[in-house]
Protein backbone atom coordinates (compact mmCIF):
# COMPACT_ATOMS: atom_id res chain seq x y z
CA UNK A 1 0.00 0.00 0.00
CA UNK A 2 1.33 3.47 -1.13
CA UNK A 3 0.58 6.17 1.47
CA UNK A 4 -1.07 8.88 -0.35
CA UNK A 5 1.58 11.80 0.72
CA UNK A 6 1.35 13.18 -2.44
CA UNK A 7 4.01 15.62 -1.80
CA UNK A 8 4.43 17.56 1.24
CA UNK A 9 0.43 18.71 1.95
CA UNK A 10 -0.50 20.79 4.38
CA UNK A 11 2.32 19.52 6.81
CA UNK A 12 4.19 22.22 5.47
CA UNK A 13 1.69 24.78 7.52
CA UNK A 14 3.91 26.63 9.75
CA UNK A 15 3.73 25.68 12.88
CA UNK A 16 2.29 28.95 14.39
CA UNK A 17 -0.25 28.53 12.49
CA UNK A 18 -1.05 24.62 13.25
CA UNK A 19 -0.76 25.51 16.73
CA UNK A 20 -2.71 28.76 17.05
CA UNK A 21 -3.06 29.82 20.79
CA UNK A 22 -0.38 30.19 23.75
CA UNK A 23 2.94 29.47 22.28
CA UNK A 24 5.74 29.34 23.64
CA UNK A 25 7.88 32.55 22.38
CA UNK A 26 11.48 31.82 23.68
CA UNK A 27 14.55 31.99 20.75
CA UNK A 28 14.64 28.25 20.84
CA UNK A 29 10.69 27.69 19.66
CA UNK A 30 11.49 30.18 17.11
CA UNK A 31 14.65 28.55 16.19
CA UNK A 32 12.84 24.82 15.95
CA UNK A 33 9.65 26.67 13.98
CA UNK A 34 12.23 28.13 10.91
CA UNK A 35 14.28 25.19 11.24
CA UNK A 36 11.88 22.58 10.17
CA UNK A 37 11.22 23.55 6.65
CA UNK A 38 15.45 23.63 6.42
CA UNK A 39 16.58 20.97 8.55
CA UNK A 40 13.79 18.77 10.37
CA UNK A 41 16.15 16.52 12.69
CA UNK A 42 17.99 20.02 13.99
CA UNK A 43 13.71 21.05 14.72
CA UNK A 44 13.55 18.00 16.30
CA UNK A 45 16.66 18.35 18.70
CA UNK A 46 15.59 22.06 19.74
CA UNK A 47 12.09 20.52 20.18
CA UNK A 48 13.27 18.12 22.55
CA UNK A 49 15.08 20.37 24.71
CA UNK A 50 11.78 22.51 25.08
CA UNK A 51 9.89 19.46 26.56
CA UNK A 52 12.74 18.93 29.12
CA UNK A 53 11.50 22.42 30.63
CA UNK A 54 8.05 22.91 29.59
CA UNK A 55 5.13 22.20 32.32
CA UNK A 56 1.76 23.89 31.06
CA UNK A 57 -0.25 21.42 28.94
CA UNK A 58 -1.26 23.42 26.51
CA UNK A 59 2.38 25.05 25.18
CA UNK A 60 3.24 20.78 26.23
CA UNK A 61 0.61 19.87 23.18
CA UNK A 62 1.98 23.17 20.72
CA UNK A 63 5.37 21.21 21.26
CA UNK A 64 4.15 17.57 20.67
CA UNK A 65 2.34 19.04 17.49
CA UNK A 66 5.64 20.36 16.18
CA UNK A 67 7.53 17.19 16.85
CA UNK A 68 4.82 15.99 15.09
CA UNK A 69 5.47 18.45 11.97
CA UNK A 70 9.02 17.91 11.92
CA UNK A 71 8.46 13.85 11.44
CA UNK A 72 6.30 14.45 8.72
CA UNK A 73 8.67 16.54 6.96
CA UNK A 74 10.76 13.36 7.45
CA UNK A 75 8.04 11.34 6.38
CA UNK A 76 8.21 9.35 9.23
CA UNK A 77 4.82 8.29 9.20
CA UNK A 78 5.54 6.17 13.06
CA UNK A 79 6.99 8.63 15.27
CA UNK A 80 4.55 11.41 13.62
CA UNK A 81 1.77 9.34 15.07
CA UNK A 82 3.39 8.59 18.47
CA UNK A 83 3.23 12.44 18.92
CA UNK A 84 -0.41 12.80 17.59
CA UNK A 85 -1.47 10.36 20.17
CA UNK A 86 0.29 12.00 22.98
CA UNK A 87 -1.00 15.57 21.82
CA UNK A 88 -4.61 13.85 22.05
CA UNK A 89 -4.01 12.26 25.62
CA UNK A 90 -3.47 15.59 26.99
CA UNK A 91 -7.13 16.98 25.94
CA UNK A 92 -9.69 18.01 28.14
CA UNK A 93 -11.87 20.56 28.84
CA UNK A 94 -9.56 23.03 30.30
CA UNK A 95 -7.19 22.98 27.12
CA UNK A 96 -8.27 26.23 24.74
CA UNK A 97 -9.99 25.21 21.82
CA UNK A 98 -7.71 26.35 19.06
CA UNK A 99 -5.38 24.13 20.18
CA UNK A 100 -8.54 21.75 20.75
CA UNK A 101 -9.06 22.33 16.72
CA UNK A 102 -5.35 21.92 15.91
CA UNK A 103 -4.96 18.28 17.36
CA UNK A 104 -8.03 17.38 15.69
CA UNK A 105 -6.85 18.86 12.04
CA UNK A 106 -3.18 17.07 12.75
CA UNK A 107 -5.23 13.59 13.33
CA UNK A 108 -7.36 13.92 10.24
CA UNK A 109 -4.10 14.47 8.16
CA UNK A 110 -2.42 11.94 9.99
CA UNK A 111 -5.21 9.81 8.32
CA UNK A 112 -5.75 11.79 4.75
CA UNK A 113 -1.87 10.74 4.41
CA UNK A 114 -2.32 7.16 5.12
CA UNK A 115 -5.63 6.70 3.08
CA UNK A 116 -8.39 6.45 5.83
CA UNK A 117 -10.74 8.95 4.68
CA UNK A 118 -13.58 8.82 5.88
CA UNK A 119 -12.06 8.72 9.55
CA UNK A 120 -10.22 12.04 8.60
CA UNK A 121 -13.52 13.52 7.50
CA UNK A 122 -14.84 12.50 10.43
CA UNK A 123 -12.01 13.81 12.64
CA UNK A 124 -12.89 17.41 10.71
CA UNK A 125 -16.58 17.45 11.49
CA UNK A 126 -15.57 16.77 15.36
CA UNK A 127 -12.77 19.50 14.90
CA UNK A 128 -15.47 22.41 13.08
CA UNK A 129 -18.03 21.86 15.96
CA UNK A 130 -14.81 23.88 18.44
CA UNK A 131 -14.91 26.52 15.71
CA UNK A 132 -18.02 27.93 17.56
CA UNK A 133 -16.10 28.81 20.57
CA UNK A 134 -13.38 31.21 18.62
CA UNK A 135 -14.67 34.74 18.33
CA UNK A 136 -15.76 36.32 14.74
CA UNK A 137 -12.41 38.81 15.07
CA UNK A 138 -10.11 35.58 15.88
CA UNK A 139 -7.92 35.06 12.78
CA UNK A 140 -7.10 32.27 14.00
CA UNK A 141 -10.27 31.08 13.43
CA UNK A 142 -10.46 31.64 9.58
CA UNK A 143 -7.25 29.80 9.38
CA UNK A 144 -8.34 26.79 11.06
CA UNK A 145 -11.33 26.97 8.43
CA UNK A 146 -8.56 27.18 5.85
CA UNK A 147 -6.93 24.05 7.00
CA UNK A 148 -9.75 21.97 7.40
CA UNK A 149 -11.08 22.82 3.69
CA UNK A 150 -7.50 22.33 2.41
CA UNK A 151 -7.35 19.05 3.96
CA UNK A 152 -10.86 17.90 2.70
CA UNK A 153 -9.50 18.98 -0.56
CA UNK A 154 -6.70 16.95 -0.94
CA UNK A 155 -8.99 13.68 0.12
CA UNK A 156 -11.40 14.77 -3.17
CA UNK A 157 -8.31 14.96 -4.74
CA UNK A 158 -6.99 11.77 -3.90
CA UNK A 159 -10.27 10.59 -4.82
CA UNK A 160 -9.97 12.07 -8.23
CA UNK A 161 -13.34 14.20 -7.73
CA UNK A 162 -11.04 17.60 -9.21
CA UNK A 163 -13.88 20.04 -9.33
CA UNK A 164 -14.85 18.97 -5.51
CA UNK A 165 -11.36 19.30 -4.47
CA UNK A 166 -10.82 22.18 -6.34
CA UNK A 167 -14.07 24.09 -4.44
CA UNK A 168 -12.54 22.93 -1.22
CA UNK A 169 -9.23 24.70 -2.04
CA UNK A 170 -10.47 28.01 -3.26
CA UNK A 171 -12.39 28.30 0.10
CA UNK A 172 -9.44 27.51 1.96
CA UNK A 173 -7.69 30.54 0.37
CA UNK A 174 -10.59 32.92 1.20
CA UNK A 175 -9.88 31.98 4.55
CA UNK A 176 -6.47 32.65 4.54
CA UNK A 177 -6.74 35.78 2.88
CA UNK A 178 -9.65 36.73 5.56
CA UNK A 179 -6.79 36.15 8.65
CA UNK A 180 -4.88 38.49 6.27
CA UNK A 181 -1.78 37.12 4.29
CA UNK A 182 1.32 37.07 6.92
CA UNK A 183 4.16 34.72 8.21
CA UNK A 184 1.17 32.73 9.51
CA UNK A 185 -0.41 32.13 6.24
CA UNK A 186 2.34 31.71 3.36
CA UNK A 187 3.29 28.67 3.71
CA UNK A 188 -0.82 27.09 3.91
CA UNK A 189 -1.52 29.42 0.72
CA UNK A 190 1.73 28.36 -1.11
CA UNK A 191 0.89 24.30 -0.73
CA UNK A 192 -2.84 24.89 -1.17
CA UNK A 193 -1.71 26.92 -4.61
CA UNK A 194 0.39 24.12 -5.58
CA UNK A 195 -2.77 21.26 -5.49
CA UNK A 196 -4.28 23.41 -7.45
CA UNK A 197 -1.97 23.48 -9.88
CA UNK A 198 -2.07 19.69 -9.88
CA UNK A 199 -5.64 19.91 -10.26
CA UNK A 200 -5.49 21.67 -12.89
CA UNK A 201 -2.43 19.21 -14.58
CA UNK A 202 -4.92 15.92 -14.07
CA UNK A 203 -7.66 18.07 -15.99
CA UNK A 204 -5.58 18.36 -18.78
CA UNK A 205 -4.98 22.75 -18.60
CA UNK A 206 -1.55 22.85 -18.27
CA UNK A 207 -1.51 27.17 -18.72
CA UNK A 208 -3.52 27.01 -15.73
CA UNK A 209 -1.80 24.90 -13.90
CA UNK A 210 1.73 26.77 -14.49
CA UNK A 211 -0.18 30.03 -13.03
CA UNK A 212 -0.81 28.79 -9.61
CA UNK A 213 2.32 26.89 -9.64
CA UNK A 214 4.21 30.59 -10.07
CA UNK A 215 1.44 31.56 -7.03
CA UNK A 216 2.79 28.84 -4.66
CA UNK A 217 6.04 29.57 -5.42
CA UNK A 218 5.88 32.96 -5.05
CA UNK A 219 4.70 32.14 -1.40
CA UNK A 220 6.93 29.58 -0.57
CA UNK A 221 9.40 32.39 -1.31
CA UNK A 222 7.87 34.26 0.93
CA UNK A 223 7.88 32.02 4.30
CA UNK A 224 11.69 30.96 3.17
CA UNK A 225 10.62 27.67 3.34
CA UNK A 226 12.99 25.45 1.09
CA UNK A 227 10.79 22.02 0.98
CA UNK A 228 8.02 24.33 -0.30
CA UNK A 229 9.61 25.92 -3.10
CA UNK A 230 11.41 22.38 -3.76
CA UNK A 231 8.20 20.77 -4.58
CA UNK A 232 6.85 23.50 -6.63
CA UNK A 233 9.92 22.97 -8.67
CA UNK A 234 8.81 19.57 -8.93
CA UNK A 235 5.13 20.94 -10.17
CA UNK A 236 6.33 23.18 -12.95
CA UNK A 237 8.43 20.34 -13.97
CA UNK A 238 5.75 18.87 -14.77
CA UNK A 239 4.03 21.18 -17.18
CA UNK A 240 7.39 21.45 -18.90
CA UNK A 241 7.59 17.87 -19.64
CA UNK A 242 3.55 17.75 -20.48
CA UNK A 243 5.02 19.85 -23.41
CA UNK A 244 8.18 18.07 -24.30
CA UNK A 245 10.54 20.50 -22.75
CA UNK A 246 12.26 17.80 -21.15
CA UNK A 247 15.75 20.07 -20.35
CA UNK A 248 14.14 23.12 -19.38
CA UNK A 249 12.24 20.23 -16.89
CA UNK A 250 15.40 18.68 -16.01
CA UNK A 251 16.96 22.29 -14.88
CA UNK A 252 13.58 22.89 -12.63
CA UNK A 253 14.51 19.82 -10.77
CA UNK A 254 18.13 20.09 -10.71
CA UNK A 255 16.95 23.56 -8.65
CA UNK A 256 14.99 21.52 -6.36
CA UNK A 257 17.48 18.80 -5.51
CA UNK A 258 19.60 21.23 -3.94
CA UNK A 259 16.73 22.59 -2.24
CA UNK A 260 16.23 19.25 -1.37
CA UNK A 261 19.30 18.12 0.22
CA UNK A 262 19.23 19.12 3.74
CA UNK A 263 15.45 18.21 4.02
CA UNK A 264 15.59 14.70 4.39
CA UNK A 265 12.01 14.32 2.84
CA UNK A 266 11.81 10.51 1.21
CA UNK A 267 8.90 11.46 -0.81
CA UNK A 268 10.06 14.14 -2.13
CA UNK A 269 13.28 13.07 -3.25
CA UNK A 270 11.48 10.06 -5.02
CA UNK A 271 9.07 12.72 -7.14
CA UNK A 272 12.33 14.26 -7.99
CA UNK A 273 14.25 11.35 -9.23
CA UNK A 274 11.48 9.87 -10.35
CA UNK A 275 11.06 13.13 -12.84
CA UNK A 276 14.69 12.77 -13.39
CA UNK A 277 14.64 9.63 -14.75
CA UNK A 278 11.58 9.80 -16.79
CA UNK A 279 12.45 13.59 -18.70
CA UNK A 280 16.48 11.28 -18.83
CA UNK A 281 14.59 8.91 -20.64
CA UNK A 282 12.82 11.25 -23.31
CA UNK A 283 15.79 12.62 -23.94
CA UNK A 284 17.92 9.25 -24.28
CA UNK A 285 20.04 10.12 -22.33
CA UNK A 286 20.44 6.53 -20.41
CA UNK A 287 23.57 7.41 -18.66
CA UNK A 288 22.33 9.65 -16.45
CA UNK A 289 18.62 7.41 -16.48
CA UNK A 290 20.51 4.87 -15.04
CA UNK A 291 22.13 6.89 -12.44
CA UNK A 292 18.68 8.88 -11.38
CA UNK A 293 16.25 5.60 -12.05
CA UNK A 294 18.86 3.87 -8.85
CA UNK A 295 18.17 7.13 -6.60
CA UNK A 296 14.89 7.08 -7.16
CA UNK A 297 14.07 2.84 -6.55
CA UNK A 298 16.24 3.50 -3.35
CA UNK A 299 14.40 6.48 -1.64
CA UNK A 300 11.28 4.28 -3.26
CA UNK A 301 12.38 1.72 -1.27
CA UNK A 302 12.93 3.54 1.95
CA UNK A 303 10.17 5.74 1.78
CA UNK A 304 7.93 2.24 1.55
CA UNK A 305 9.86 0.75 4.85
CA UNK A 306 9.09 3.61 6.71
CA UNK A 307 5.35 3.07 5.54
CA UNK A 308 5.53 -0.51 6.50
CA UNK A 309 6.71 0.11 10.09
CA UNK A 310 3.89 3.12 10.26
CA UNK A 311 1.22 0.66 9.25
CA UNK A 312 2.35 -1.70 11.90
CA UNK A 313 2.74 0.84 14.66
CA UNK A 314 -0.87 2.07 13.58
CA UNK A 315 -2.31 -1.75 13.87
CA UNK A 316 -0.82 -2.29 17.35
CA UNK A 317 -2.44 1.43 18.56
CA UNK A 318 -5.82 0.18 16.86
CA UNK A 319 -5.36 -3.54 19.07
CA UNK A 320 -4.34 -1.08 22.42
CA UNK A 321 -7.31 1.18 21.94
CA UNK A 322 -9.65 -1.86 21.18
CA UNK A 323 -7.89 -3.34 24.21
CA UNK A 324 -9.18 -0.54 26.50
CA UNK A 325 -12.91 -0.19 25.01
CA UNK A 326 -13.07 -4.30 26.37
CA UNK A 327 -11.75 -2.66 29.34
CA UNK A 328 -13.82 0.01 29.86
CA UNK A 329 -17.08 -2.08 29.11
CA UNK A 330 -15.72 -5.12 31.04
CA UNK A 331 -15.86 -2.59 34.26
CA UNK A 332 -19.13 -0.85 33.19
CA UNK A 333 -20.67 -4.53 33.47
CA UNK A 334 -18.35 -5.41 36.49
CA UNK A 335 -20.15 -2.15 38.05
CA UNK A 336 -23.90 -2.99 36.90
CA UNK A 337 -23.36 -6.18 38.10
CA UNK A 338 -22.13 -5.16 41.09
CA UNK A 339 -25.01 -2.82 41.54
CA UNK A 340 -27.44 -5.87 41.05
CA UNK A 341 -25.85 -7.97 43.97
CA UNK A 342 -25.87 -4.75 46.09
CA UNK A 343 -29.88 -4.06 44.97
CA UNK A 344 -30.71 -7.57 45.09
CA UNK A 345 -28.97 -8.49 48.67
CA UNK A 346 -30.88 -5.26 50.03
CA UNK A 347 -33.93 -6.45 48.35
CA UNK A 348 -34.00 -9.83 50.19
CA UNK A 349 -33.11 -8.41 53.16
CA UNK A 350 -35.45 -5.95 53.59
CA UNK A 351 -37.64 -9.06 52.23
CA UNK A 352 -36.25 -11.51 55.29
CA UNK A 353 -36.80 -8.66 57.26
CA UNK A 354 -40.69 -8.93 57.08
CA UNK A 355 -40.74 -12.27 57.04
CA UNK A 356 -39.02 -12.50 60.10
CA UNK A 357 -40.93 -9.60 61.24
CA UNK A 358 -43.98 -10.67 60.92
CA UNK A 359 -43.10 -14.54 61.92
CA UNK A 360 -42.69 -12.33 65.58
CA UNK A 361 -46.10 -10.82 64.66
CA UNK A 362 -47.18 -14.27 64.13
CA UNK A 363 -46.05 -15.80 67.00
CA UNK A 364 -47.15 -12.95 69.31
CA UNK A 365 -50.86 -13.52 68.30
CA UNK A 366 -50.79 -17.54 68.43
CA UNK A 367 -49.13 -16.63 72.16
CA UNK A 368 -52.09 -14.28 72.92
CA UNK A 369 -54.56 -16.54 70.90
CA UNK A 370 -53.12 -18.96 73.90
CA UNK A 371 -53.50 -17.16 76.78
CA UNK A 372 -56.94 -16.04 76.01
CA UNK A 373 -57.78 -19.34 75.63
CA UNK A 374 -56.54 -20.40 78.87
CA UNK A 375 -58.27 -17.70 80.67
CA UNK A 376 -61.35 -18.51 79.06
Amino acid sequence: MKIKTAVFVFFAFPVSMFFAGEIPQDSLYEKAQTEIYKNPKNALKIAEKLLEKEKDPNRKIDIYLLIFKAFIEERNFEKSLEYVMKSKELLNENIKPEIQINVQISAAIQYQQTGFYNRSLATLDEADRYLEKISENNPNKYICIGRSNAVRGMIYKSLSNYELSLEKFLFSIKNFEKAKPSADTFPGMSIVYYHIGYCFMELGKTEQAKKYFLKSADFARKADANALEAFVLKGLSDTYMANRKYSEALKLLSEAENLSLKIGDLCLNEEIYKGMSDNDLALQNIQNYLVHNRKYLETKFKREQNELNYINQSIENQFIENKKQIELIKLKYLKLNISIVFFSLISVSVFLYFIIKKRKICACLRNDYRIFKTKT
